[in-house]
């Protein structure tokens, strides 16, 4: 069974639960429902080779092939690239408005996730460590921002206006080349937020809901939506992304630090396709059947534990 959009179809409308509607304990008492779910989840898991086949090897040349084949990671990290980016472009499908600006800023921002999943992978496949941390850092950020305005709405218009506006500075600025719609365009924009200290500062976007410019950033935002868990990961991560002394004569310790970057950087791809469910408002029969699949694959595929420590050594 090769993983695309049309398993994910298959999965949603070939199952015959009716009631999705949990107990008093959270939990929907419906075996049936779970056998389901669990048999589809088996399913995915007994074609990681067949995947690995199709899509692994189309990346790496011939002398490469043997070890990414039994390399276990690359199964699993293939496994959920394929089976989150699925249900991802099944939900675009269903759901994307070009013309709603929630739905086309958080369908943006996910789609971002899938591009970032996709270098992490690709690092890893070709042993570039201290890029892994890189693109992982990205990847929380990305995912913060995601979250930000899931929970603040409002802030979409103003975040969509923000990518505009920034991309005819950097033209004018290094290109020199605006049309007249642009310029009009830009003028229109400046204009629209001109009582915005600072609007083309990065996180300027966010002046509805952080009033005090110099706390638009990251750290504010996962604050608010208490999404610390990966702040140890984040913070030892940041002496690699910048040419530091400790960076130039420590690189050895990026070895212990990428297995839990790597299961990090799952946890929060597939959480951006969850809430993604929910910020599009999809059926319950939906969020039901993606959420458990995925944290069934999670599950079963490595375990997962609720935080991710850095190792002592």
């Amino acid at each position: 069974m090769l993983i695309k959009e049309d398993i994910i179809t298959r999965y949603i409308r070939n199952c015959k639960t009716k009631n999705f509607t949990p107990n008093e304990q959270g939990e929907i008492d419906d075996d049936d429902l779970s056998n389901y779910i669990d048999e589809f989840i088996t399913e995915i898991e007994n074609s990681i080779d067949e995947n690995c086949i199709s899509e692994i090897l189309n990346n790496k040349i011939k002398s490469e092939i043997e070890t990414v084949t039994t390399d276990f990671t690359a199964k699993m990290l293939n496994t959920f690239y394929l089976t989150a980016s699925s249900i991802f472009n099944y939900l675009l499908t269903k759901y994307y408005d070009d013309d709603n600006v929630i739905k086309r800023v958080l369908g943006n921002i996910g789609n971002y996730a899938i591009e970032l999943f996709v270098q992490i992978f690709s690092l890893y496949l070709s042993g570039c460590e201290i890029g892994i941390l890189a693109n992982v850092r990205i990847l929380y950020e990305n995912y913060v921002v995601f979250k930000y305005i899931g929970k603040y709405p409002d802030l979409a218009e103003s975040y969509f206006d923000h990518a505009v506006y920034k991309k005819y500075l950097l033209l004018k600025e290094y290109w020199k080349t605006l049309t007249k719609e642009e310029e009009k365009e830009m003028i229109e924009i400046s204009n629209k937020y001109k009582d915005v200290k600072n609007f083309d500062a990065d996180y300027g976007w966010a002046f509805k809901t952080i009033e005090n410019e110099n706390k638009r950033k990251v750290a504010t935002m996962a604050g608010d939506l208490k999404l610390l868990d990966y702040t140890e990961l984040y913070k030892v991560s940041s002496n690699y992304i910048h040419p530091s002394s400790f960076s130039v004569f420590h690189k050895n310790i990026v070895k212990s630090l990428v297995p839990n970057t790597l299961l990090m950087s799952i946890e929060i791809f597939t959480n951006t396709v969850i809430n993604l469910l929910e910020y599009y408002k999809c059926e319950e029969k939906e969020i039901i059947l993606i959420r458990n699949l995925l944290y069934g694959l999670r599950e079963d595929l490595y375990n997962e534990p609720k935080i991710y420590n850095i190792p002592a050594k």
